[in-house]
């Protein structure tokens, strides 16, 4: 019995982390247009292209763990203009 209750509360664990990840910072992702480009350009920075698609396994995974990532969000921040598009709308 004691071996189900902590199972049970490992999994509870296990489940509520990505969660309490993905209250923290996100990335911010801009729309790939010229407005970006000279965001880029005026801070000497460079483009993070991000293409996927919302059937993507990777790219829901991505939304929960990677671009929540405080020290990826923070590297982005620094260097990069994040922007993101969708790879089936704008080919």
């Amino acid at each position: 019995m004691l071996g189900r209750i902590g199972v049970a509360v490992l999994l509870c664990a296990a489940l509520a982390a990505p969660a309490a990840h993905a209250a923290g910072p996100k990335v911010e992702f801009a729309r790939f247009d010229a407005a970006a480009i000279r965001r880029a350009l005026d801070g000497d920075r460079l483009v993070l292209l991000v293409l996927d698609v919302p059937w993507s396994g990777f790219a829901r995974r991505a939304d929960q763990e990677l671009w929540t990532d405080p020290a990826i969000v923070a590297a982005l921040a620094e260097g990069f203009v994040a922007v993101r598009e969708r790879a089936d709308l704008r080919p």
